[in-house]
């Protein structure tokens, strides 16, 4: 919650809305209350306050494009290598990931499922399905 009072310049921060109910006056209202020490507002100043979401920080991000959603849930593909009939080839390996938020370009994941060391496919010029053999594009 930041707090801005009538006549001041400085914003008023880092308090924590304790409750919100409806306006028993006007429904279409809410009565949001915070715990402000004394001293910090005097009672009947006039202020404009906004809710500020404090973003969250997490052990995972992945861009949203390499997302795959499968009855409800959400999977990327990764390189795995294995041996073959020339060598070592890369082939495509479907992971299952839980995907805790998302928007337009990022979407956070659930610690501990994908590793560091894991390589996702971002982009492909055809599509793309468990065990495909793959190259890697040089950058």
């Amino acid at each position: 919650m930041e707090i801005k009072a009538s006549g001041k310049t400085e914003k008023i921060c880092d308090y924590t809305v304790t409750d919100i109910v409806e306006n028993k006056e006007d429904k279409t209202l809410l009565d949001i209350r915070i715990h402000l020490p004394g001293g910090v507002l005097e009672a009947g100043t006039l202020a404009e306050a906004e809710i500020v979401r404090k973003p969250e920080n997490y052990a995972a991000t992945l861009p949203v494009e390499t997302l795959h959603e499968e009855s409800g849930g959400y999977y990327v593909l990764v390189l795995e290598e294995e041996q073959g009939v020339l060598g070592t080839e890369l082939a495509v390996r479907r992971f299952d990931v839980e995907v805790l938020d998302k928007n337009g370009t990022a979407a956070a994941l659930k610690e501990g499922g994908l590793s560091g060391e894991q390589e996702v496919v971002s982009s492909s010029n055809r599509m793309l399905q468990e065990g495909d053999r793959v190259r890697k594009k040089e950058k």
